[in-house]
């Protein structure tokens, strides 16, 4: 029997075990160790909220675990008599993790050429013998023919300044999911949020709904938000081989703003041409060559998150009433400088409207999640690293791999033992975080690794 350890259990490598359990036969028998906090075991930091006003960002019709099988949440839900079954609905993210949690109790019990272990611990090191030995903080080795690394998101960088100081500050707050950071505030407290995204909005909510009254400040250095859901309609006719013979961002940008100012003249409005770009997102960015994909995290980046990661429509109601009332403020301004100040701290940015200083009794930082895998503060990826059995991707983003998720060692050669799928791939495959993307790969990846032989 083939076994498979999988290291990070929650969306991710939840979706591998189970496409490995329902793939599994009599001919190819898996046995899988899944390793992870039973915390957040299937649910991962994304779906371990419980706070109901923490909504997904993409609509309940488009987030099945599996590709083939694009209704089966609606289906789940409906069994449930959930009332919010709409192909439309904006649902907590803690419904989508009971899902992803019936999924994996059901795929434990549904096939006995499957066996799943669930190994709470912490994976610190790797090494490849004869067999992959996986070593824990707990001093476990456990050996397998194969290792899938199942990461999320890692917290994010630390501000770029030179006085790090505040960094230990206890009112310094890196993982808004992992502390009660709101109890340690004060009704009228100013909290200053470093980033405009998603995670940002996730904050603002949790203030808001823990009855905070004091000004709330997110800074960015273009003081982009994400933009709103709303309806829109498929697009026919050559704009997806046009995009598909681009090879530069400036053909990709010039195209683009034409179909969505043809779009936006027949009453249609630009989600219509983002949305249509995501199924081959990953191909075109393939396709370009690593100056231009440079180019485009440099200069594209940006705008293109906050069209491609929007706000559920509640969401983003919520959101405005706040910058309305004037308690929320954005600021497009570049962090120079961060002291304390008494029991809080002075920040200082510089932007378009000059110098400013902020004072600010708590900062979270909600920059996006550490993508140079050689900075996190992780034992086991710096010990796989330094082990030589892993490289940095591309543009500094993840692992190097082949598409289908195989790792690439330190000389570019792929060993077959070590895979990884999602934030791990983003340098490849640019588009690589969310469930759409990620339940493809799992699916692809478990066939893969039950075709191989042992």
């Amino acid at each position: 029997m083939k076994t498979v350890s999988i290291v990070g259990g929650g969306a991710s490598g939840t979706l591998v075990a189970v496409n490995l359990a329902r793939h599994a036969t009599k001919e190819n028998p898996v046995k899988i160790n899944l390793i992870e906090n039973r915390r957040y075991l299937c649910r991962g930091i994304a779906y371990a909220s419980n706070e109901p006003f923490h909504l997904l960002n993409v609509p309940a019709g488009k987030i099945s675990a599996f590709p083939d099988q694009p209704d089966d949440f609606l289906r789940w839900l409906a069994m449930r008599k959930n009332p919010a079954t709409a192909h439309s609905a904006f649902l907590p993210r803690r419904v989508y993790g009971d899902y992803l949690s019936d999924l994996f109790q059901q795929a434990t019990k549904a096939n006995a050429e499957a066996v799943i272990q669930v190994i709470d611990g912490e994976a610190i090191d790797v090494n490849l013998a004869e067999r992959v030995e996986l070593s824990l903080k707990s001093g476990r080795i456990i050996e397998s023919d194969i290792m899938v690394l199942a990461f999320g998101n890692f917290p994010p960088p630390h501000p770029s300044v030179a006085d790090g100081d505040f960094l230990n500050s206890p009112r310094y707050i890196r993982n808004i999911w992992q502390t009660n950071w709101i109890q340690m505030l004060r009704p009228s407290d100013t909290v200053a949020i470093l980033g405009t995204g998603l995670s940002m909005v996730d904050t603002v909510l949790s203030l808001k709904y823990s009855g905070h009254k004091g000004r709330i400040i997110a800074i960015s250095t273009r003081g982009l938000v994400p933009a709103v859901h709303s309806s829109s309609s498929a697009i026919s006719g050559t704009f997806i081989s046009d995009i598909k013979a681009c090879r530069t961002v400036r053909q990709l940008m010039k195209r683009v703003r034409n179909e969505i100012r043809l779009r936006e003249a027949s009453g249609d409005n630009w989600r219509s041409v983002i949305d249509s770009l995501r199924p081959i997102t990953q191909t075109v960015w393939q396709n370009l060559a690593d100056r231009e994909k440079r180019r485009f995290v440099v200069h594209v980046s940006r705008w293109w998150n906050i069209a491609r990661h929007r706000m559920p429509p509640s969401v983003f109601e919520e959101f405005q009433m706040l910058r309305a009332s004037g308690q929320l403020e954005i600021c497009a301004a570049r962090i120079r400088a961060i002291r304390q100040s008494g029991r809080g701290f002075q920040i200082r940015t510089s932007g378009l409207a000059g110098e400013l200083k902020i004072e600010a009794d708590m900062i979270v930082n909600c920059i996006a999640s550490e993508s140079n895998f050689r900075r996190v503060e992780s034992s086991l990826l710096q010990n796989l690293f330094n082990r030589g059995y892993v490289r940095t991707g591309p543009l500094g983003f993840g692992f190097d791999a082949l598409p289908n998720g195989a790792i690439l060692d330190k000389n570019g050669f792929c060993q077959g033992r070590l895979f990884t799928l999602g934030t791990a791939l983003k340098g490849l495959l640019w588009e690589t975080t969310a469930i759409p993307e990620i339940r493809e790969q799992a699916a692809a990846l478990a066939r893969l690794v039950l075709s191989k032989n042992e």
